[in-house]
């Protein structure tokens, strides 16, 4: 069995980069609201709407690969994981998993914010950044997961 005192600073570790990355967004918003002045945009009206478009699209797609991307990660064939080997085997590509699914996640809330920038539309900024928001929970590092891997990795 794996050390819990290891797992848990893991675990620790690992929820403190997810929560950064997830206050991101809050920082996004605020940056967004509270420091760009309402003025001229310099994309024409036509540019704009081509952007909106491909970003929502891209918004999309990324929603869709996320799950399958983490899952590949994780599924991969672990070497056999006994307890002296778990952090060296199961911790990383547990974080890497996490990390991805995260950085892929929060890509839509930095998408929400570059339309508000260039459009000034307050729409695109809530609905990305709650998209973006729903997708990190989401993906959330959970102890479940890490031990499911590692006992996956046992019975090989």
């Amino acid at each position: 069995m794996v050390d819990e005192k290891k797992l848990n600073r893991f675990m620790l570790t690992i929820h403190i980069i997810w929560f950064a990355q997830l206050l991101s967004l809050l920082v996004y918003l605020i940056v967004a609201l509270y420091v760009v002045k309402a003025g001229q945009s310099s994309v024409t009206a036509a540019t704009f709407t081509t952007l909106r478009t491909v970003l929502y699209i891209l918004s999309l797609i990324i929603l869709f690969i996320t799950n399958p991307v983490r899952k590949s990660v994780l599924n991969k064939k672990l070497p056999s994981v006994s307890p002296d080997n778990w952090q060296k085997t199961v911790f990383p590509r547990y974080l890497r998993a996490m990390i991805i699914a995260c950085v892929l996640s929060e890509s839509i809330g930095i998408y929400g914010l570059v339309l508000y920038l260039l459009g000034h539309n307050v729409f695109d900024l809530y609905v990305l950044i709650a998209v973006s928001a729903a997708a990190m929970l989401r993906y959330r590092p959970k102890k479940e997961e890490v031990l499911s891997l590692g006992e996956a990795g046992q019975s090989i």
